[in-house]
């Protein structure tokens, strides 16, 4: 470090005197040197070292597979796609952490208590949603989804 900043000094012409304090020395450096302190090579080694950490950070992110917070590892590819549509049009911050917080198996559990609720009473499950703040539209594409993926037999 020394060294660039001596070289540095040589190449700008500036000879420090004992009547110059380090002070304005240093002042003299940070305006001058940093340009010339980092090399090609050494920008080059970072940003490679950059790339690096994103693409490790990317592929962590896009290995996770699911898109939600909730263990769906106990589900079927249906139930798993209809609970993650649920998470993401959840209006409950409450309602998602509890979905959080569940274990797998508490997702499976609460999802077969939950069937004959979502298949049963259609007027009831739009209710519900409605009380929830859902809009017209999105009430219908919950109730699609849910027929589609829960309430179907395979």
């Amino acid at each position: 470090m020394f060294r660039a900043f001596g070289a540095a000094l040589e190449k700008s012409g500036f000879t420090p005197t004992p009547h110059h304090s380090s002070t304005e020395i240093d002042a003299y450096m940070r305006y001058h040197a940093p340009l010339e302190v980092y090399t090609e090579e050494s920008v080059v080694k970072k940003a490679r070292l950059c790339l690096l950490v994103v693409a490790c950070i990317l592929m962590a992110v896009s290995c996770s597979g699911s898109d939600t917070a909730v263990d769906t590892s106990r589900l079927t590819d249906r139930e798993e796609e209809w609970v993650e549509f649920s998470y993401a049009h959840e209006k409950s911050d409450e309602i998602k952490r509890t979905w959080e917080e569940l274990t797998a198996a508490g997702v499976k559990s609460y999802l077969d208590k939950q069937r004959p609720r979502l298949c049963g009473d259609t007027a009831s499950l739009m209710q519900s949603l409605k009380e929830s703040g859902y809009e017209a539209g999105e009430m219908q594409e919950y109730k699609q989804k849910t027929e589609e993926l829960i309430c179907s037999p395979l």
